[in-house]
C-alpha cells in the first residue's frame, strides 16, 4: 500500500496527516497535531481496520494506554476511521524530536551517550516487564529524544508471550525465539544488539539460522563488551537480566571492612608502690609468711610461678557480601547539537573504563565432567572482590548427562555471587550414565571460588 499518497487527508475529522515518517506494509506513521490551540506535535500510527491484526492491535492498544512512566512515549488518543474509502484504525502519540537511527549513520555514541541511553532503556523495560508488557522490537529507530528526555516507543509494545510478527516486519536482528512468542529475555537480546549497533554503527555479525552466538566486537569499550556478551546469547535462558545489567553499569559499594587487631595482655610486674600508712597493721602477719616460705625452701620444696602466654589469632576480614567499585574520573564531553546529543547531554557524566582484566581457567580432576564452565563475572566486579567468594551448589544430574536441578548448598551470601554461580551450574554437563556406570541419576558438588583475579571450579560425587 502506498502510504504517502495520504499526506494532507484528515483522519477522524481532527488529525491531520502533515508527512509520511515512517513504517512498513502492514502500517504507517504520520506527523500530526494534537488538541486545541495551541495545538501540540504528534504523531499517528495507522493500521487497516480489515485485518485480524489490527483488532489485535486496538485491544493491545487499550492496555497500554493505562500505562504511565517518564521513559516511555505516552498515547493520547486511538480509535477506528475511514479514509478514502478504507477502513482503519489509528494511535496518536507523543512525537519524539529524534531517534537514534538518525544519529548512527553520522557518528557512533560515545562511552558516556551509550551508559545514558541504556540506563534509561533498562528502567523503562524493568517497569514493563512489572506490568506483564514487553517491547518486543527494541531497535535504535524506537529510542527517542523528547526535549531532554530518552524514551521508547509505545506504540506497539506486546503483552508477554505474544508475537509481533502478525503486525510488524521479521527484523533480522530479533531474537531467535521472537516467533514463538516474546518474552523479558527477548527484550535484553535487543539490548545487545542495539548497543553493538550505536557503538560500531552496524549491528553484530550473527548467522539467525545457526545455533552459534551472534560475534560481538572485541573493540567494544567496559562495560558494554560484557553486558552485549551476556545479552546476546541464543539460548534465553543463559541471557543476563535486567537487574545484571545495572549491577554492571553500577556495581554497589562495599561498606569498609574493619580491621580488627586482638593484642594479648602484657604480664608486666606491677612497680612497687609506697606503702600508705593505714596499712602498716598487716606487717606483722606478712613477716610471719615470709619465714614459712623460708623454711620451705631450706627442706628442698621450691615454688616456681609459672606463666603461659596464649596467642591471640586475629580474625580474618570476611568477604564482602557485594564487591566494590572502582572509582572512574570524569573525563571533557564534547557538545554535540542534534536534539538525541541534547538529551544525551542533560545526565550523561563521562568516565574513563578501567582496564580490562585478564581472563583465566583453572583445570582440575573429574573423571565424569563432559563440559565445565567458570562464574562469568564482569571484571569491574571481580576487580573489587576483597579476599574470597566462595559459592557451592548441589547438583541433579540425568541419564544423558544434563544438569536437571541446581540448588544452593552453602549459607546464602552475595545475592549477586549466588545467581551467577547456579547459572554457572546449570551449563554443566556429565559423561552419559552407561559410560559411567552409574544409575539414572547423579549428584554432584560443585564449588566456585572467585578471587580478584580469576574464579576457579571443582567438583566432587555426593549421594544423590
Amino acid at each position: 500500500m502506498d502510504w504517502k499518497q495520504w499526506e494532507g487527508h484528515v483522519v477522524d475529522g481532527k488529525f491531520l496527516l502533515i508527512q509520511h515518517v515512517g513504517g512498513s506494509a502492514q502500517c504507517a506513521v504520520f506527523s500530526t497535531e494534537y488538541g486545541a490551540q495551541p495545538a501540540r506535535r504528534a504523531a499517528i500510527r495507522l493500521v487497516p481496520a480489515d485485518s485480524t491484526a489490527a483488532q489485535t492491535w486496538m485491544l493491545r492498544r487499550e492496555l497500554a494506554a493505562r500505562l504511565s512512566h517518564p521513559g516511555l512515549l505516552p498515547l493520547f488518543q486511538f480509535g477506528e476511521c475511514q479514509l478514502a474509502g478504507t477502513h482503519l484504525t489509528y494511535a496518536v502519540m507523543e512525537q519524539a524530536d529524534e531517534d537514534l537511527s538518525q544519529v548512527i549513520p553520522g557518528r557512533p555514541l560515545d562511552p558516556a551517550e551509550t551508559r545514558e541511553v541504556l540506563g534509561a532503556v533498562i528502567e523503562t523495560l524493568g517497569y514493563l516487564h512489572a506490568e506483564g508488557f514487553v517491547h518486543g522490537c527494541l531497535t535504535p529507530a524506537h529510542i527517542m529524544a523528547v526535549g531532554d528526555r530518552i524514551k521508547i516507543s509505545s506504540d506497539a509494545l506486546l503483552r508477554t508471550g505474544e508475537s509481533s510478527d502478525d503486525l510488524c516486519e521479521p527484523n533480522p536482528n530479533g531474537p531467535p525465539e521472537g516467533r514463538a512468542g516474546m518474552t523479558p529475555a527477548g527484550d535484553v537480546w535487543s539490548i545487545g544488539m542495539m548497543l553493538v549497533e550505536v557503538l560500531t554503527q552496524r549491528p553484530p555479525a550473527w548467522d539467525g539460522n545457526a545455533a552459534a552466538d551472534p560475534v560481538v566486537p572485541e573493540q567494544l569499550p567496559a562495560p558494554f563488551l560484557e553486558i552485549a556478551r551476556r545479552c546476546l546469547r541464543s539460548d534465553p535462558r543463559l541471557r543476563c537480566s535486567l537487574d545484571d545489567i545495572r549491577l554492571i553499569l553500577n556495581p554497589p559499594v562495599a561498606a569498609p571492612q574493619p580491621r580488627l587487631e586482638v593484642v594479648p595482655p602484657a604480664h608486666t610486674a606491677k612497680p612497687a608502690s609506697p606503702q600508705p600508712a593505714w596499712s602498716r597493721h598487716y606487717l606483722l602477719p606478712a613477716a610471719v609468711a615470709g619465714v614459712l616460705l623460708g623454711a620451705l625452701v631450706c627442706t628442698g620444696v621450691v615454688l616456681t610461678h609459672a606463666r603461659v602466654s596464649v596467642p591471640v589469632a586475629a580474625p580474618q576480614s570476611a568477604a564482602p557480601a557485594y564487591p566494590g567499585v572502582v572509582e572512574k574520573k570524569p573525563g571533557p564531553f564534547s557538545p554535540k547539537s542534534s536534539p538525541v546529543d541534547a538529551a544525551l547531554r542533560k545526565a550523561a557524566k563521562p568516565t574513563e573504563e578501567p582496564p580490562a582484566a585478564k581472563e583465566s581457567a583453572v583445570e582440575f580432576p573429574a573423571p565424569d565432567v563432559a563440559n565445565r564452565a567458570l562464574p562469568e563475572v564482569p571484571r569491574e566486579i571481580m576487580a573489587t572482590i576483597r579476599g574470597l567468594v566462595r559459592v557451592s551448589v548441589r547438583v541433579r544430574v540425568d541419564q544423558s548427562g544434563s544438569v536437571v536441578d541446581a540448588q544452593l548448598a552453602s549459607l546464602p551470601g552475595s545475592k549477586y555471587f549466588d545467581r551467577v554461580a547456579l547459572e554457572t551450574a546449570r551449563r554443566w554437563t556429565f559423561q552419559p550414565a552407561a559410560a559411567t556406570r552409574t544409575g539414572p541419576e547423579r549428584a554432584r558438588l560443585l564449588r566456585f571460588d572467585c578471587r580478584p583475579d580469576a574464579c576457579q571450579a571443582s567438583a566432587a560425587a555426593v549421594e544423590p
